[in-house]
């Protein structure tokens, strides 16, 4: 009877630890929307030319803050505009629809602390932008 209890234990422990071991997540990586949903700060501007990049500096801050209810904050100079926003192109661009018209970046990388997008400026060149995180 004894080498059935022996048996048994030998049985139990390992089927215990793989009920313990699959309660265990995995670190999960964030969403592009977790990535995104945060408060930025540009602190690098960069003109895009044929085949450089010219850093310049914009004469102000401007600040950007998306929210996971969709709701999107654009700072600058002491005026604000406030919008939805949505992904587009398989979340490699953002649109933000605002009351004066439509904003769209085209994301060039989007970390945890680093945001980075291109824009149409109005003189019809494109421009790069860093953000930092502040939130």
């Amino acid at each position: 009877m004894r080498i059935n209890s022996n048996v048994s234990l030998f049985l139990i422990i390992p089927i215990v630890s793989l009920i313990l071991m699959s309660g265990c997540k995995k670190d999960e990586q964030p969403t592009q929307t977790e990535l995104l949903c945060h408060e930025w700060r540009i602190v690098h501007t960069y003109s895009e030319d044929q085949t450089n990049l010219i850093e310049f500096n914009i004469g102000f801050e401007m600040t950007l803050n998306f929210t996971a209810n969709k709701q999107a904050v654009v700072s600058s100079n002491n005026q604000t505009e406030t919008g939805a926003w949505s992904w587009a192109s398989g979340e490699k661009s953002i649109i933000i629809q605002t009351s004066s018209g439509q904003i769209n970046m085209e994301v060039q990388k989007l970390t945890d602390q680093e945001f980075w997008y291109r824009f149409l400026s109005g003189s019809g060149n494109y421009c790069i932008y860093k953000c930092e995180r502040i939130n």
